[in-house]
């Protein structure tokens, strides 16, 4: 088993469409890489907050290749967005 030295490529959305409260829904996130990764994990981070997901949440598989593809969805949630603040504030 070879373990992981490079990432090959990263799986998201380009676009999510938030409601006007900021609420968004789940998309998925995949990643490859040349080796596996042991304790594979993703991360997000929105407005000051993170959402980890790993473990079960995580689907990892093997190509032929050696090349490790793993895939997970990230929940839909809220970004709770804060309105930015003036200038004179």
């Amino acid at each position: 088993m070879a373990l992981c030295n490079r990432f090959l490529g990263i799986e998201c959305p380009s676009r999510l469409e938030m409601t006007a409260d900021g609420a968004y829904p789940a998309f998925p996130v995949g990643f490859a890489a040349d080796g596996e990764i042991p304790f594979p994990q993703v991360i997000v981070r929105a407005s000051g907050r993170e959402t980890l997901i790993n473990g079960e949440a995580i689907v990892a598989s093997e190509a032929a290749s050696g090349r490790w593809h793993y895939r997970a969805t990230v929940p839909a949630g809220s970004a709770h967005i804060q309105p930015a603040m003036s200038k004179g504030a």
